[in-house]
């Protein structure tokens, strides 16, 4: 058996970062509703936020809130998303193989390709699967089973006269509203993304999108809302936002489908300053109806941290302890990943019936569940989520300590500093005895990966439309208050780049909840479900073979250097078949080379749906 990866590893990065996750928060990539709330209004806060949400909401809105109050919820987030790929795991549902290069004899004339048709799994009696065993099982849905994500917001506001005027501050730290940890597949015998099917373990259907990711995300945030005349009031806050992320995936470095030549990454990204500013205005002409607006403006995301790539990674490890002229390698070097995110504008309207036998007491808040009997609001936001369209990928110009480029990659020096760098020593050709399947991603290596990517990652997002729509009915004024709205998101992805990260497709939800008052407590508690648009993804022949579009990275007219990203574009949704309005040509991750044909690594339904339960609580300082 032979398995060579020499030549091939500069493709490993563009496919290893296809499931690179987003830092966005912008409303309408995240969910409805950040805070109790908020929540139980269906989002629609822009204009009545009263408390010290109003930081996060609309700023101006910190000289509206009554007093000094200190707010806290946690939100519960129960993320279903589901991926149910056509075909078999030997064929699409149009005949295209799914089994690699298995099928693809010795295109170099090097014997390098060939494989035996084993895929290196075990079969459960002390053997391994062949690719023909496998060929005929139906590909089983993969649901995300990382049930539970925690949400938690915490917000300080302070009102005070300033002359004839007032004047709040704010500060808190507030997440997105977004699940951020994944989990796609089990975690069987120490290896990442397996099912189980037919009575085998075999890799997760989705394992090219995603395995699996980690994220911690948060915005330290300071706001100042001012009184400017009567009722008029205008605020900015500024967010200090940071994040890690650790997400896992499959490649190949063939672009084309083996199991027994994929190859697991995991990348550590981490960003310390994501700036946030956020400038809002709100007015009250007339007694009851108020209107108001927020911008929000996300500096660049220059995320950086580590790229780690495992060959082999599905072999029975007894197999492959038994083969010891074939090892499986790692090897990190550093990356780094660059995107423009989303701004958002939010507008709205509100209408409240003031309560005529209210008198300021010692003991009153003062708020909304104080004046009002009842209110009703109306927001309408625009998200610019097509500012992000992909990932800009650049491994460092680390290079290997000891590598002298003026010697030949089979001198002893550079052998050894090949082996500090995490490839055995040994030749490529196999001479000493050992076939390493080695992935190196220094640039300056046999691998030749480049520097800069000739094309971001892409996600192809599109601008996005929300609107939001609640509001409170005092069941007992200045006691008890019921919560209800609705929320809406417009389709936040162009049809066929579909990926396990994030789906902001088509949603509404529907939010329900209640504010407890008693004496300077408010007990908040909120739910809310998310009901998504079902997207399915078609594959088609007509992105395959000779139809292939390739990017000359750098210019040479050659297409195929090693690190040359061969790109299949997806046509547009005019192209799909007649009926299949609701579908669409797939991504094709996978695009082969000439010498081969390739599967869309995304084809097939994608589901899912979010429920949220939020609990908050707010104390009024006398």
């Amino acid at each position: 058996m032979k398995l060579d990866l020499r030549g091939k590893t500069a493709k490993l990065l563009t496919l290893a970062l296809t499931s690179v996750p987003t830092l966005a928060s912008a409303d309408g990539l995240e969910f409805a509703g950040a805070g109790a709330r908020a929540t139980a209004r269906g989002g629609a806060y822009v204009v009545g936020s009263d408390d010290a949400m109003a930081l996060l909401y609309n700023p101006a809105n910190l000289a509206a809130a009554p007093g000094m109050q200190l707010h806290a919820s946690l939100g519960l987030l129960f993320y279903g998303s589901c991926y149910d790929r056509d075909g078999t795991y030997g064929t699409s549902t149009d005949g295209i193989n799914r089994g690699g290069a298995n099928d693809l004899g010795d295109p170099y004339g090097t014997g390098a390709l060939t494989t035996n048709g084993e895929t290196g799994l075990s079969d459960g009696m002390g053997g391994t699967l062949s690719f023909d065993e496998i060929r005929d099982i139906r590909t089983p849905e993969v649901c995300n089973s990382h049930k539970v994500n925690v949400v938690p917001e915490f917000a300080y506001s302070y009102r005070f006269r300033l002359g004839d005027r007032f004047m709040g501050i704010g500060l808190g730290v507030v997440a997105p509203t977004a699940p951020g940890n994944l989990q796609f597949g089990d975690t069987i015998e120490g290896r990442e993304g397996m099912v189980r099917t037919n009575g085998l373990v075999l890799p997760s259907p989705g394992r090219y999108m995603l395995l699996g990711q980690s994220a911690l995300i948060a915005f330290p945030t300071v706001g100042v809302g001012v009184e400017v005349v009567e009722n008029v009031r205008v605020g900015a806050s500024f967010g200090w936002g940071f994040g890690s992320i650790e997400f896992r995936t499959m490649a190949t470095p063939y672009y084309s489908e083996d199991i027994a030549q994929d190859i697991y990454s995991k990348v550590d990204i981490s960003d310390s300053f994501i700036p946030r500013v956020s400038v809002g205005a709100s007015a009250g002409p007339f007694r009851g109806l108020s209107f108001g607006a927020q911008f929000t403006y996300y500096g660049d995301l220059d995320a950086s941290g580590t790229l780690t790539a495992q060959t082999l990674y599905y072999r029975d490890p007894a197999v492959l302890a038994s083969t010891p002229t074939v090892r499986a390698t790692r090897s990190s070097a550093p990356v780094a990943i660059a995107t423009q995110l989303p701004w958002q504008i939010n507008t709205g309207v509100r209408y409240a019936s003031i309560r005529e036998d209210f008198t300021e007491s010692p003991d009153a808040i003062g708020d909304s569940i104080d004046r009002e009997r009842w209110n009703i609001e109306l927001n309408a936001g625009y998200t610019w989520s097509s500012r992000l369209q992909g990932f800009d990928v650049r491994l460092s110009e680390t290079r290997i300590p000891g590598w002298d480029s003026s010697l030949p990659a089979t001198d002893p020096v550079n052998q050894m500093a090949l082996a500090d760098y995490g490839c055995p020593i040994g030749t490529d050709d196999g001479s000493d005895g050992t076939l390493p399947a080695c992935v190196n991603l220094n640039p300056s290596a046999l691998a030749k990966v480049p520097l800069t990517f000739p094309a971001p990652v892409r996600h192809n997002w599109v601008n996005q439309v929300t609107l939001r729509l609640g509001g409170d009915y005092m069941v007992l004024p200045g006691r008890l208050a019921l919560s209800a709205g609705l929320s809406y998101d417009s389709n936040g992805q162009e049809r066929g780049y579909e990926q396990l990260d994030f789906q902001p497709y088509r949603r509404v939800g529907t939010h329900l909840g209640m504010t407890y008052r008693h004496k300077r407590w408010d007990i908040n508690v909120a739910y809310a479900h998310h009901f998504n648009e079902t997207r399915t993804v078609r594959y088609t022949t007509g992105c395959t073979g000779g139809s292939f579009q390739a990017n000359d990275a750098n210019g040479d007219g050659d297409l195929q250097d090693p690190g040359e990203q061969a790109v299949c574009d997806a046509p547009p949704a005019s192209g799909a078949a007649e009926g299949a309005t609701d579908d669409d040509w797939g991504l094709h991750p996978l695009a082969a080379q000439p010498l081969n044909f390739s599967d869309v690594a995304n084809s097939g339904r994608f589901r899912s749906r979010l429920d949220v339960l939020q609990v908050g609580a707010t104390y009024h300082f006398r």
